[in-house]
């Protein structure tokens, strides 16, 4: 292998990385954490609730509106979102923990 790979793909990989391109490896790694989280679409609001507002982690999403036929709204679709940490993000399919990479970062 020449120079620093741009993929990683399991565990093993980062330690890899790390012997040979510690910067660069601790730089992907931030990433990594960085891009945990992800907004999920928790539920569809009922008519009339405005849902909670607390940015950035509860957004109200306008999931669109159903008109009559002289263009007034009938029903608007509203949806709860939330600020999540997202189970199936690349940190986790990599087998590693937030703790590991913390402490690889730091290390």
């Amino acid at each position: 292998m020449r120079g620093n790979p741009k993929r990683y793909s399991t565990k093993q990989d980062i330690e890899n990385g790390l012997a040979e391109f510690p910067e660069q490896t601790k730089a992907y790694l931030q990433g990594l954490l960085d891009d945990r989280y992800r907004i999920i679409a928790s539920e569809e609001l009922p008519q009339g609730n405005e849902g909670q507002h607390n940015p950035p982690l509860l957004r109200v999403r306008d999931g669109g509106s159903e008109m009559d036929a002289e263009g007034n709204v009938i029903v608007q679709h509203l949806w709860q979102e939330t600020w999540e940490e997202d189970p199936n993000c690349m940190l986790f399919r990599m087998g590693l923990t937030v703790e590991e990479v913390e402490a690889m970062i730091s290390g």
